[in-house]
């Protein structure tokens, strides 16, 4: 029913509810002495309901100190002088922690009461850390002030003040003797001079210069100084990048390394081993940090003539490869081919795994770092000598009997010492026996050989034809000269048929097969063939 209308009964009479509210209107409700009444009123309902839990607590035996609430708004302000809330906070954090044990101890019950049917937990450390955070982050807001303050201190210490002179350049010295300062002063320019030292490329070790002098002479010498040696450090700087560009990794390389890597041939690849005229040797390594780890070396060929000029005199006549224009492409197939041939025959060389174009993948001679070269051993006797010259020796005629190879650059440069054995390696230039010139190239790697070990001092040594004699089963004459009378064998008696072999190249392979055969075993497969 509408505010304000007489509600009335069914009967049509005034309701009683109606009669019993007083009348009020809006100036009764807006006078102040009411507003003062109601105040009084619920000030009367307050006191008496403190005075009822007064009563209360002294029924219950509560201290009549600790029912004095008079300074509690002054106790309250005393509380609240810490402006940042860092009491609160650090509360907060407390509380926080407790209640993250809590919740995990009841886990644990939890957990342990339906796996086991007991109810149990075991308390660790604290995985809470929230007060020693808020520790750790103090410490590190005040070491960064402190490094801070540092910093300003030490660019105070060496900060330079430039002198100011008025506009007409000059000024009276302050010590008032009378002279006239300029900006070309001596020892101005000596405090200049030390500002400007301590601004030196990083690389220049000046030492500390605070409270020092130099002079015009000696900056002038210091400052050609480091622009020289900047020159050279550039150079350098460029030959390496000039070294590591010939070390031909590029695109192509890399794209063979990666494939490999990614057929679990090896893992990774560390370093440049050596670089030369014709190639660059890496090294890589397969399961590192394991017991069965592998090392191995990859062979990286050049793919240009420019640092080997004369590459092509020693595939021109090998029969295995009669096209020139495919000299640059097979060389490293050549290599890969020969050390096959070295390795079947057992001699101490790099075992060669995978070729693909230019990139041989081959076994490293060493442990975890390649083996050196035989012209960097530290000889301690004669036994080792003897030792390397006759392993030396017995690689030189293996390779002629057996492999029916000439080396071609046989020198210590391409040998390698490991564990007290000699290994041969880089034999991408040896050459088949049908070579035309292949006697002249064993009569330089004898001379080679004989030579290294007699500069180191080993007793005993053959002379060259003695040795030509022993590898080829020839008579040279001793007392004529060995490559005149080499020359004039190879033009006169020798080659009549290796130059038709040259022609016809598969029947020296099948001739080689033929006699292979008749040296081989029984096969245990002959009588299923």
């Amino acid at each position: 029913m509408a505010d304000g209308l007489p509600s009335t009964s069914v009967w049509g009479r005034p309701a009683a509810s109606d009669a019993a509210k007083p009348a009020a209107s809006l100036a009764d409700i807006m006078s102040e002495e009411l507003v003062t009444e109601i105040q009084k009123v619920e000030i009367a309902d307050d006191e008496r309901e403190r005075l009822e839990i007064l009563k209360m607590l002294r029924e219950a035996g509560v201290p009549e100190y600790e029912l004095d609430t008079s300074n509690d708004f002054q106790i309250a302000v005393e509380l609240s002088v810490d402006p940042d809330i860092s009491a609160d906070e650090a509360m907060a954090r407390q509380l926080q922690r407790e209640l993250d044990r809590e919740h995990e101890l009841n886990a644990k019950f939890e957990a342990s009461k339906s796996t086991g049917g007991v109810a149990k937990a075991v308390v660790g450390h604290d995985s809470y850390k929230y007060l020693r955070e808020e520790e750790e982050e103090r410490q590190a807001d005040s070491s960064e002030d402190e490094e801070d303050f540092r910093e300003l201190a030490t660019n105070m210490l060496y900060q330079y003040k430039k002198p100011e002179f008025p506009p007409c350049g000059f000024r009276k010295d302050p010590s008032g003797n009378g002279n006239i300062i300029t900006k070309h002063d001596k020892e101005i320019t000596a405090a200049k001079n030390c500002e400007r030292a301590m601004h030196f490329p990083t690389g220049v070790q000046t030492g500390d210069f605070v409270g020092h002098n130099i002079s015009n002479r000696v900056f002038n010498s210091l400052r050609t100084h480091v622009k020289a040696e900047s020159k050279r450090q550039q150079r350098l700087k460029d030959k390496d990048e000039q070294a590591t560009n010939e070390a031909t990794v590029d695109g192509q390389t890399r794209l063979i390394l990666f494939k490999w890597i990614n057929l679990t041939e090896f893992d990774e690849v560390d370093e440049v081993i050596a670089t030369g005229k014709e190639s660059a040797v890496l090294h890589a390594r397969k399961n590192v940090d394991a017991e069965d780890e592998a090392h191995y070396a990859i062979k990286v060929y050049k793919m240009t003539l420019d640092a080997f000029k004369n590459r092509a005199e020693y595939v021109k006549d090998d029969f295995r490869f009669k096209n020139p224009r495919r000299v640059m492409k097979v060389w490293a197939e050549k290599e890969f081919l020969n050390l096959k041939r070295i390795h079947r025959a057992g001699l101490r060389c790099p075992i060669p795994l995978h070729l693909k174009k230019h990139v041989l993948l081959m076994t490293m001679i060493g442990h975890k770092e390649a083996a050196i070269r035989l012209k960097n051993v530290v000889w301690v006797d004669e036994e080792q000598r003897q030792k390397a010259y006759a392993q030396s020796k017995e690689i030189i005629c293996r390779m002629y009997s057996e492999c029916n190879l000439i080396h071609g650059d046989f020198s210590e440069f391409n040998l390698l010492y490991h564990d007290g054995d000699v290994y041969v390696i880089d034999v991408a230039q040896a050459m088949d026996l049908s070579h035309s010139r292949a006697l002249m190239f064993l009569v330089r790697d004898i001379e080679n050989i004989l030579e290294f070990f007699h500069r180191i001092g080993t007793d005993d040594l053959p002379s060259s034809t003695a040795l030509f004699n022993e590898v080829t089963g020839l008579d040279m004459d001793e007392n004529d000269n060995l490559s005149v009378q080499v020359e004039a064998f190879e033009t006169e008696n020798r080659g009549i048929d290796r130059r038709k072999d040259k022609n016809c190249p598969a029947n020296v392979e099948l001739r080689a097969y033929n006699e292979e055969r008749r040296n081989r075993s029984k096969s245990p497969a002959k009588d299923f063939n």
